[in-house]
């Protein structure tokens, strides 16, 4: 067996029995964050099937926003997916938004961390600015349809979709509306999740890479709030703020 096969099942052995056992959610995202860390310094992929999607959020958010140099995981799912690299590029270049880190071109199967910066705590003020509310997936939550302007993808779509596949056209929806027009002046966006651990990189791989251009451009703030379950009274649980800039 190779060093690479062990090194995967070692990994998933103990993310797995992470998740058997009670223990808090911040103690769950911070075995998973010392997971992927422990991914990139070996070069090995990391399995981001099998952790939920809110601990996958909040790790990978601790991973963007870690200070040292620009660094990628390696992803890989259970389905062992591959899709061509070739499209993102293309599409990439198009926008003259190529991403290069160490003269490394951006792949689909690597999440860039490391590379944006933060103040001690994002504020959270939408008041009369831009507010988007966009859902992950539609009928997964109809309850959710009260509150969301859109949803990324169509439920029935990904049916006919490997997980690299759903990871992709996550991506590709998400960066049109972070490249619109309209979120250009200082904006907010709350993110209803509902589940589907690779539509969730593609979301967040697509804000990561928005936020580092938007700070390149001088673009206004923006904030991105995770939005993880919402109760039968409409009180929200919420994740960790990403976003970039200050707001006055």
């Amino acid at each position: 067996m190779s060093n690479a096969k062990k090194y995967a099942m070692k990994t998933q052995k103990e993310i797995h029995s992470l998740f058997k056992r009670r223990i808090n959610l911040d103690d769950r995202v911070d075995l998973l964050y010392h997971q992927m860390k422990k991914a990139i310094n070996s070069q090995e992929p990391f399995n981001i099937s099998i952790p939920p999607h809110v601990e996958i959020t909040e790790a990978l958010h601790r991973l963007v926003y870690s200070e040292g140099k620009p660094e990628q995981l390696k992803i890989r799912y259970n389905d062992r997916s591959v899709i061509s690299n070739s499209e993102l590029i293309e599409d990439l270049k198009k926008k003259n938004k190529l991403l290069e880190i160490n003269n490394i071109e951006l792949k689909w199967n690597l999440f860039p961390v490391q590379l944006l910066w933060k103040p001690k705590e994002f504020n959270w003020d939408p008041n009369q600015k831009t507010h988007l509310h966009i859902g992950t997936l539609s009928f997964r939550h109809v309850d959710y349809d009260k509150y969301v302007d859109t949803y990324l993808i169509r439920d029935k779509v990904t049916r006919q979709l490997n997980q690299k596949e759903i990871e992709g056209l996550a991506y590709t929806n998400m960066t049109k509306i972070l490249d619109s027009k309209y979120v250009e002046d200082e904006t907010y966006i709350s993110i209803y999740q509902t589940g589907l651990e690779p539509l969730i990189v593609g979301v967040y791989r697509a804000i990561t890479l928005h936020l580092v251009n938007r700070n390149k451009n001088g673009l206004p703030p923006m904030r991105i709030r995770p939005i993880y379950f919402i109760n039968s009274e409409g009180v929200k649980s919420c994740g960790t703020i990403w976003g970039t800039g200050i707001i006055s």
